[in-house]
């Protein structure tokens, strides 16, 4: 499972949006359209972070009073069925517990934080470490398109007009 951040829709090529910054999953939608599947009225339940991925990896809700420390999750779930749970990031260390859906994180087998590298590519590197041969759920936490936007390296640096609109299309490039 990868987590995107603050990529909207409305600025991906793949739903519409005139600027080229979706290749790979624009060519995954059109050569295979059966397993395909995007969807374009997919909304986030809470506009920051912290919130929007408890809502979206627990039980909690904003419908509920459950209390997130006691509040079923998506990890409980997968190590329940007896998968290997990973959570790699590049944001919040598990010690500081900073922001809550570090419990969430803290109840995985293996966590890797990489608070310090540059890009979110610097997580696939992660994923070696895996065995492909027994059941596993990773989930991958980007930075993604936060601001500044500029969370990319130089070669992603498609849109050159220098302003937050041509930033935070390279993000969205980059994650792509």
């Amino acid at each position: 499972i990868v987590l995107g951040e603050s990529p909207n829709r409305d600025y991906m090529q793949a739903f519409g949006y005139e600027r080229e910054n979706t290749p790979w999953l624009n060519s995954m939608k059109y050569k295979f359209p059966s397993n395909v599947l995007l969807y374009d009225k997919a909304y986030t339940s809470y506009r920051l972070t912290n919130k929007a991925l408890i809502y979206l990896l627990t039980e909690k809700s904003q419908y509920n009073d459950k209390e997130i420390y006691s509040s079923l999750n998506l990890i409980d779930i997968a190590k329940a069925a007896g998968y290997k749970t990973y959570w790699f990031s590049r944001q919040g260390n598990i010690s500081n517990f900073r922001e809550a859906y570090n419990i969430v994180a803290q109840r995985s087998d293996v966590k890797v934080f990489l608070e310090n590298s540059k890009f979110d590519g610097e997580l696939v590197k992660e994923l070696d470490g895996i065995d492909d041969n027994k059941k596993s759920l990773s989930v991958i936490h980007l930075i993604g398109s936060h601001y500044p936007y500029t969370n990319y390296p130089n070669n992603f640096n498609k849109f050159t007009g220098n302003n937050a609109n041509d930033y935070y299309d390279n993000s969205i490039y980059y994650t792509d």
